[in-house]
């Protein structure tokens, strides 16, 4: 099963490539995080559907506010410090 998943996850970051290096890592991190929550909820769809969403929401909400870069920043300062 995590066989597959991973390469699943893979080929979805690949199909990604237009959004460069970054766009394809987070894509298929992504992708490989909502596989697990699908595995571990017992192939339950419903809150591996409420979760993308909420990411998604998350994103456009930053976007839209002009924030994704702050928070990029802030991310990258907890994670390197």
């Amino acid at each position: 099963m995590w066989i597959a998943v991973t390469f699943s996850s893979l080929l979805f970051g690949l199909g990604h490539e237009y959004q460069g290096a970054s766009g394809m890592i987070s894509t298929g991190v992504v992708s490989l995080i909502l596989d697990a929550i699908f595995i571990k909820n017992k192939n339950l769809l419903w809150f591996t559907i409420l979760t993308h969403g909420f990411y998604d929401v998350i994103g456009i909400t930053l976007i839209y506010f002009s924030l994704e870069q702050d928070v990029y920043n802030i991310l990258k300062n907890l994670i390197l410090n």
